[in-house]
């Protein structure tokens, strides 16, 4: 869980090595932009773990689906890399601080550019799941 929306955008500036101001737009792009992918029960599931802005971006029913995440960063003063860069950093705090049933609604339906930053569940979350589905079948 992450406190206050300064302490997350605090964790992704010094993730990026950025000012505070544009780590502060990139998390709210990035959360706007994530929620557009989520199912309505899946993002309220990761808001209730955010601080206030972060969840209302969240939470915002805008259909961002037709622009990829890092092209929304893009601006005057943010190259294709960089935009990267802030969209890595946005979804690696958001891995690290949000608990394992949050950071799985964000695996199951990550955009395309957000995915590879998430990494796999732990194995041993996989071998109970196969477990699970064996004894289903039995």
């Amino acid at each position: 869980m992450i406190a206050t929306d300064d302490q997350l955008i605090s964790l992704v500036a010094a993730q990026a090595g950025v000012a505070t101001d544009l780590a502060g737009l990139a998390v709210r792009t990035v959360m706007t932009g994530i929620g557009a992918y989520l199912t309505l029960p899946g993002r309220q599931l990761v808001a209730r773990e955010l601080p206030r802005m972060a969840a209302a971006a969240l939470l915002a029913d805008d259909d961002w689906t037709t622009v990829p995440i890092d092209n929304r960063l893009l601006g005057p003063e943010v190259t294709a890399g960089q935009a990267r860069v802030l969209l890595a950093s946005v979804v690696r705090v958001l891995v690290e601080r949000l608990s394992a049933e949050a950071v799985g609604a964000l695996r199951r339906r990550a955009p395309l550019e957000v995915a590879p930053f998430i990494p796999p569940p732990p194995r041993e979350a996989l071998d109970a799941r196969l477990e699970s589905l064996a004894g289903a079948r039995s």
